[in-house]
């Protein structure tokens, strides 16, 4: 046992360190690599205000570019923890690492640590304040403000985190996935950015952003693999689950796929405020594993139940992310090189 446990500490920390190098040295043809190195550079003559970035991550740019830093150095201090912490908040939670890892890989950190690693960082501390949200509070609040230093869009976990801390939590759950069927069911449409825009307190930065991602109405669409996600972790959490962080995970889950869907007017912003509750999956998903190898009377029966599982994981998760990858390409960018 000792031994199966070390080899699983190495294979994890190997792979955290793999993929962090591979985060923070990829080449510079993805979407948003471009648009960092753009701050980076303009930071030393502009405001944070004039860039529309976070105050914060404006100060560490123009930090490290008045001392004439490279700019490879700045994605390894935001690549290197935004997978970091990811990889240990798995090594803490998940039983099955391989299969964590393995959705993981095809899901955020394709879509975020490769990319828009400024997110990746803001939902690793989103994992991170999770993880301890049961324990103590305010440094999972802490974890929160820190994450939205680096995407402001981080805060919106806050007021759900109280929701699953308040009594009323199974009617709010329920009610949240009733509301989906209800509205996924009869297709309605609902539109937020013209109430957002009358809030007087909104920053200007946030305004502008607003309207760029509401360009990109395609991005806020859930998928049927997302629509069926959800019906696993609403199965999960009503199964009277003991292992609380899979419950709370499964909770966010559902109520990130309710925000996604009310916030589906702008594009961009669905896409990146239901992923600081998907990752969820990473940590339900091969939780379903675990009791299937739990409760099976047949222990012989056990490696064929491993092969299934990773079948029908790449079936579920590998498509979609190679989907993904060539709608990329087709726009004349490309990931890691």
């Amino acid at each position: 046992m000792i031994l199966v446990v070390r080899y699983r500490t190495l294979f994890i920390i190997l792979t955290g360190l793999l993929l962090a190098i591979v985060a923070a040295f990829r080449g510079g043809n993805d979407p948003d690599y471009g648009n960092y190195y753009d701050i980076y550079i303009s930071s030393l003559h502009n405001s944070f205000l004039s860039l529309n970035i976070e105050p914060f991550y404006f100060f560490i740019n123009k930090t490290l570019a008045s001392v004439d830093a490279p700019f490879i150095l700045l994605m390894l201090l935001i690549a290197v923890p935004a997978v970091l912490l990811k990889i240990y908040v798995i090594y803490k939670h998940s039983h099955l690492a391989f299969f964590s890892i393995l959705i993981y890989i095809l899901t955020i950190y394709i879509s975020f640590d490769l990319i828009a690693i400024r997110q990746g960082l803001a939902i690793s501390f989103i994992m991170l304040a999770t993880s301890h949200w049961s324990n103590n509070r305010n440094f999972s609040i802490a974890l929160v403000l820190i994450g939205s230093l680096f995407h402001l869009s981080a805060l919106v976990v806050l007021p759900i985190f109280y929701l699953f801390s308040s009594k009323w939590q199974k009617n709010i759950f329920h009610l949240s996935f009733y509301a989906i069927l209800f509205i996924s069911f009869f297709g309605i449409k609902i539109t937020v950015l013209d109430f957002i825009k009358i809030i007087p307190f909104i920053p200007s930065f946030i305004l502008y952003k607003l309207d760029i991602y509401a360009s990109y109405n395609q991005e806020g669409l859930n998928s049927a693999k997302q629509f069926f996600v959800c019906i696993i972790a609403f199965l999960i959490y009503n199964s009277n689950v003991k292992n609380n962080f899979i419950k709370q995970v499964s909770f966010l889950y559902v109520l990130g796929f309710l925000l996604s869907i009310l916030f589906s007017s702008i594009g961009d912003i669905a896409f990146r405020i239901k992923w600081y509750f998907f990752w969820g999956e990473i940590f339900f998903i091969p939780y379903i594993l675990s009791i299937l190898v739990y409760k099976s009377k047949h222990r012989n029966s056990i490696p064929l139940l491993f092969v299934l599982f990773l079948l029908f994981l790449l079936l579920m998760y590998l498509y979609p992310a190679v989907n993904f990858i060539n709608d990329i390409h087709s726009r004349g960018n490309s990931i890691i090189y």
